[in-house]
């Protein structure tokens, strides 16, 4: 892969990254929600009197409390106040969370066909195939100029056993030949070496190009295969986070708005039909 190749790449993870790892739930949203919960929690220690209201003093202004309920019920108008904004915000980070799933979605598919690209794009790169060619033909042209050696040496030692000398008996003749012939054997012998080292380094060229175009595209199905798997797990936990994040701060508001605006004669009646029920 080239340079420019993998910077697209990089471009594009960081987006997505970005926009995967954005938090679902906004800042006022969060601010609403500890609102909730405050609330919520102050309302349910008022409703089973845990605390209590006491006299209060501003200064120039001093007040006594004297009905308590009163301030019961209103931690929990104030606890429904907030659950109704809570809800809206949510309802409106749940809006914008889908649509971001959505580009999500997109930015994925859009990185996902660029990595196919580029992996055909390594699949069919033609200069691995020139690579691979150069190298035979380098190796082809070394074996050849070994053969011409070696049918020049041929010829020459031919023309020393068949030169004509007169002065020379038969016997050193027959000696030779004999010398010249086991020349030819070490020079065969040395050309069949020196041609098994060509085709070792011919392989071992030719199985480095193998390597890298293999590992060209190995890299690339790592990288998708990456983006997938975070892709997928973030989203996994991300549910689960959101449902226990939005669920637990309405349960706990539901439980206070029940204990200090709902009478205690209705919640009795409620109890006591649970009670029939097994529960």
């Amino acid at each position: 892969m080239s340079t420019d190749e993998h910077k697209i790449f990089a471009d594009q993870v960081s987006q997505l990254g970005s926009d995967i790892f954005q938090d679902p739930i906004g800042g006022l949203t969060r601010k609403r929600q500890n609102y909730l919960l405050l609330a919520s929690v102050v309302a349910i220690l008022l409703s089973l009197t845990v605390i209590k209201p006491i006299e209060g003093d501003f200064s120039i202004l001093k007040f006594t409390i004297s009905n308590p309920d009163v301030i019961t019920l209103l931690a929990g108008c104030i606890t429904t106040y907030f659950v109704v904004v809570y809800g809206i915000s949510i309802f409106q980070d749940m809006a914008i969370y889908r649509y971001r799933q959505v580009k999500q979605r997109t930015l994925l598919n859009e990185l996902l066909v660029r990595s196919v690209q580029v992996f055909l794009k390594v699949a069919r790169d033609g200069s691995y195939e020139l690579a691979e060619k150069a190298v035979m033909e380098k190796y082809a042209a070394r074996l050849e100029r070994l053969k011409a050696e070696l049918e020049e040496f041929h010829k020459d030692t031919e023309a020393k056993a068949n030169e004509n000398q007169p002065n020379v008996t038969y016997l050193d003749k027959l000696k030779r030949r004999l010398e010249l012939s086991q020349e030819m054997q070490e020079r065969i012998q040395q050309f069949q070496e020196q041609s098994g080292k060509l085709i070792d380094e011919q392989t071992k060229e030719l199985t480095e190009i193998a390597d890298r175009k293999s590992m060209a595209l190995g890299i690339q199905k790592e990288r998708v295969e990456q983006v997938m798997k975070v892709w997928r797990e973030y989203n996994r936990l991300s549910k689960a986070r959101l449902v226990v994040e939005i669920l637990f701060p309405f349960c706990l508001a539901i439980v206070a708005i029940w204990q200090t605006l709902v009478p205690t004669a209705v919640r009795s009646s409620v109890a006591d039909v649970l009670h029939l029920f097994g529960f």
